[in-house]
């Protein structure tokens, strides 16, 4: 019976012993961050002497004590943790469990666009080596609020020139978090603004670049002249528009018309881009009447009217600024004339004005003798001054048709048929010979 009792407390004792376990578990684990590792065991705690880590699972349990620790670990993988107890008893219990610590997110981002009054676009860079970026929060002005947690690319009002400091934080599929700061400066921006002047056809037209840019240099300038042709020159500049448009309404259609365009970009890729229509404008049409002859004898005078469209006149001889002009000298009289988009056309005539005593002027070479009084007869100025003149008229087979001593400015070839002819005409000792021609 004896025998028997010590039998069964030996069995009792072996289940005991084969029930006893021990287990740890492990918070999340983000690298960088701590660590709580917690001990477990079938035991009481009064059983148990000592609570016994190791972390580099080389075997040594000594690299932390304690049921319960924080622990940091030194990079981002998967680590064997062991954990033994050493029971009042002597003996010991070992669990080795698996711990995964995450890896942070690398964060980086870039910012486009920076420039006053204008919308930056704020561009995510950062990485993760293993997993995924799941949310992004950025505080544009590092105030400790978040502007923006919708995405990774944003945008943001920039706002006057400034430096300030920008803020994102990432945070990954497994809650792990990092955020970087960087220095975000708004450059001033450049105010592009040009005018236009001489835009009148055929002249080079100006373009007056009227760009301004606070406290900084203009990288470069792109001019679009609406034609086709391009300059990347800054300042002023002359473009002369060789080719008339496709018009454009309501712009009348002989009118040329222009879209012109100046982009400017300064050396922080601030640009700003400034619209120009023009219009080039026709020359004015002139013409210049004369109130007579152009050749009359000395002593007599012509005036010389503008006709046309314009409200301003120079004249190049006497540098006149009246519409008509009396002239009395021989010479070629020449005006320019400005409309009233400021665009000139010139023209001229020539006046020869004789001496009475030595020379004749035949005031027409075209006979009309119908009677309205206009061209009824050949008439030579100054006729009544020689008695001796003789004139002889031929047809074009050298017939003569018509002779008198002492013309009168008295023929007018009515009963001769319509065509050409030629005159001879003797005065002292000279001779003049010219066409005439009847019509009827």
């Amino acid at each position: 019976m004896k025998s028997f009792l010590i039998f069964f407390f030996l069995f009792l004792s072996a289940i005991v012993t084969n029930a006893q376990t021990i287990d740890f578990t492990a918070t999340q684990a983000c690298f960088g961050n701590q660590t709580t590792l917690k001990g477990s065991s079938s035991l009481k705690d009064a059983d148990i002497a000592s609570w016994n880590w190791d972390f580099n699972n080389d075997g040594d349990y000594s690299d932390a004590s304690g049921k319960l620790i924080l622990w940091v670990f030194d990079a981002a993988d998967t680590f064997s943790v062991g954990l033994k107890i050493i029971k009042i008893a002597g003996d010991s219990m070992m669990k080795i469990n698996s711990v995964i610590v995450h890896p942070l997110p690398v964060v980086d981002f870039k910012g486009d666009n920076l420039c006053e009054l204008k919308t930056a676009t704020f561009i995510d860079q950062s990485k993760i080596e293993s997993g995924t970026i799941k949310n992004y929060y950025w505080d544009f002005d590092n105030n400790g609020k978040i502007d923006d947690n919708s995405n990774d690319t944003v945008r943001f009002n920039c706002g006057p020139a400034q430096t300030y400091i920008t803020k994102l934080k990432c945070v990954s599929d497994k809650g792990c978090e990092a955020f970087a700061t960087h220095t975000t400066t708004v450059y001033n921006q450049p105010k592009a603004d040009y005018e236009v002047e001489k835009t009148c056809r055929g002249d080079n037209t100006l373009f007056i670049d009227k760009t301004t840019f606070k406290n900084e240099k203009i990288l470069f300038s792109i001019w679009n002249f609406g034609d086709g042709e391009h300059s990347i020159s800054q300042g002023n500049q002359e473009h002369q528009y060789k080719q008339i448009h496709i018009m454009i309404e309501p712009f009348p259609y002989d009118v040329p018309y222009y879209k012109t365009s100046l982009i400017v970009m300064s050396e922080n890729n601030c640009r700003d881009t400034a619209n120009v229509d023009v219009t080039i404008n026709p020359l004015p049409k002139i013409s210049l009447k004369l109130s007579g002859d152009a050749v009359f004898l000395k002593g007599k005078e012509v005036t010389i009217s503008v006709e046309g469209n314009v409200k301003d006149y120079l004249w190049d001889k006497n540098k006149e600024i009246t519409s008509s002009i009396k002239v009395t000298e021989s010479g070629t009289y020449s005006v320019t004339a400005t409309d009233d988009k400021g665009c000139k056309a010139t023209a001229d005539t020539t006046i020869a004005v004789k001496d009475p005593e030595t020379s004749l002027i035949f005031k027409n070479d075209i006979l009309t003798p119908n009677g309205d009084g206009i061209n009824d007869y050949f008439e030579i100025e100054n006729i009544g001054l020689y008695t001796d003149c003789e004139l002889a008229i031929y047809n074009i087979w050298n017939d003569l048709v018509y002779s008198i001593k002492n013309y009168k400015n008295d023929w007018n070839g009515a009963s001769l048929d319509a065509g050409a002819y030629y005159f001879i005409l003797k005065y002292k000792d000279k001779t003049e010979k010219g066409n005439i021609n009847i019509l009827r």
